[in-house]
């Protein structure tokens, strides 16, 4: 029953702070980016990093949290992505058939309290 997850003690304090400090708006250092290029043999490459910020330490523990999800469809599988618990839908993601790739890397420029206590039209993204 459940999701089946093991996570220590000392994973999910580590997600619980980074998740406070990202959400106060102390720092948004954390910032995934990529790339997308075509080689000349005319194949696309879609390269992507997953900066999760701070030290070693921290980084090898907040790792403990992302894990590899298969989508599957009729017994086969259709999209594999890298995810996040605590995260919902798909933010770097492959459709194994060849079809797409897929990656989302949303920048605020005003912290998500800002935003909340100005309203929508305070958001600039």
């Amino acid at each position: 029953e459940g999701l089946g997850i093991e996570a220590s003690d000392d994973i999910v304090d580590l997600f619980l702070r980074r998740q406070a400090v990202y959400e106060f708006g102390i720092t948004q250092g954390l910032a995934c980016s990529g790339i997308v290029a075509t080689n000349s043999k005319g194949e696309t490459i879609h390269g992507r990093n997953l900066d999760i910020g701070g030290d070693r330490e921290a980084s090898e523990l907040y790792a403990g949290i992302l894990f590899h999800a298969e989508f599957v469809k009729g017994g086969t599988p259709i999209v594999r992505s890298v995810n996040a618990f605590s995260t919902v839908g798909v933010h770097t993601g492959v459709r194994l058939d060849g079809g797409w790739s897929v990656e989302q890397n949303t920048r605020l420029q005003k912290s998500t309290l800002q935003g909340r206590r100005n309203g929508p039209a305070a958001r600039k993204w």
